[in-house]
């Protein structure tokens, strides 16, 4: 299994890592996203 982290301060950030996450789907790894808001 994969965590895959992706903060929700930058829509590029969450597109990248989505993407990440679609190749090691397609690839065949388990993924799990993690997605933090930042409240300063």
């Amino acid at each position: 299994m994969i965590l895959i982290l992706a903060p929700k301060y930058g829509i590029s950030h969450m597109n990248f890592m989505s993407k990440v996450a679609d190749t090691l789907v397609d690839a065949g790894h388990n993924v799990v996203g993690f997605a933090r808001s930042f409240l300063l």
